[in-house]
């Protein structure tokens, strides 16, 4: 494999599936891809610092470059994980942001960039919880679509969008494993199956990010989110771009680079020209996140256990 070909991303926004995409390839024994680590950080975060107690010899590479010398300590830390038997095929890391300038940062490396309708996302209630969007989403949603046009100037991308991820679970698995070009591993139509169940010394259950992530570690369902947009100048200029790069990715298509680039600087004119708070933007939206809806759920089966525990005790006192 050539340079950087055995390092694998998944990128994308938050909440476009990149954190149940990291669940669907780490369900292959041979591939380890860790949840927002992201190395060469000079400080390691929530997930950094799980990754450094378990492993203190991982600790200098959260200090590096993040210019073109950006991968060279993932290679350092796929070369020790591979020598203790993980990660031997793909090492990487999932990154959810909408930072741009990342195209030449992995260039080479294999890229699952996942993404999400422009208006679903940002009427999104935990984005909306997340970015300041009451007085204008316009410098958001200009800077979404820039991270999205950007993945089509990788070497190496594959993309997965919502409305596949939710609708056809046997396209995406294909589509995953074509791409990297490993064999399906078992049970890999049921992936959701297999996150948190990995052996005790693998470096995948020492960082456990699922439980912060609770909703990747389901089967796939409805949407949870429905938007109306109301007719508004940003839409009409921005939403032509967007669309046709969503077919494309939906095609498994590319584009021409100085095509994107020419997108890409048409899109940066458009953050000051137009001032659109929220309400502006939608006839209707509706969202809730699949993270409170599994905690209803655990907290009403804890309760329902509880109570079943207290009945007991009651039942054996009377005894």
């Amino acid at each position: 494999m050539s340079k950087n070909g055995n390092l694998l991303f998944i990128l994308g926004a938050m909440k476009t599936a990149t954190t149940s995409m990291c669940g669907l390839v780490n369900s292959h024994p041979d591939v380890f891809v860790m949840c927002e680590v992201i190395l060469n950080s000079n400080c390691p975060g929530r997930w950094g610092r799980r990754l450094v107690k378990a492993y203190p010899e991982t600790l200098p590479l959260f200090f590096g470059s993040r210019g073109a010398a950006y991968l060279s300590n993932y290679h350092q830390a796929q070369e020790f994980f591979a020598g203790h038997g993980h990660g031997r095929q793909y090492f990487g890391d999932k990154i959810a942001t909408i930072d741009s300038g990342f195209a030449k940062r992995m260039e080479g490396a294999h890229v699952i960039f996942c993404v999400r309708s422009l208006p679903e996302w940002i009427a999104k209630d935990s984005v909306r919880g997340h970015y300041p969007l009451d007085a204008n989403i316009a410098p958001f949603a200009v800077q979404y679509c820039k991270h999205f046009l950007e993945s089509f100037l990788l070497e190496r991308v594959h993309h997965v969008r919502m409305d596949d991820f939710l609708e056809d679970n046997h396209k995406i698995v294909d589509g995953v494993w074509n791409f990297l070009g490993l064999t399906r591993p078992k049970n890999a139509y049921h992936w959701w199956q297999s996150i948190g169940q990995y052996a005790a010394t693998d470096p995948k259950s020492r960082l456990n990010w699922w439980k912060g992530h609770m909703s990747s570690a389901t089967a796939p369902k409805d949407n949870d989110t429905e938007a109306v947009i109301a007719p508004n100048p940003l839409w009409d200029a921005i939403l032509p771009i967007f669309n046709h790069y969503y077919e494309l990715a939906g095609a498994g298509r590319g584009e021409d680079h100085n095509i994107v680039l020419r997108d890409i600087a048409e899109l940066e004119k458009m953050s000051h020209k137009f001032v659109v708070p929220i309400e502006a933007a939608y006839k209707s939206l509706n969202s809730r996140s699949r993270n409170l809806d599994m905690k209803d759920q655990r907290e009403k089966k804890a309760a329902s256990s509880s109570s079943s525990m207290l009945r007991l005790l009651g039942l054996r006192r009377r005894e």
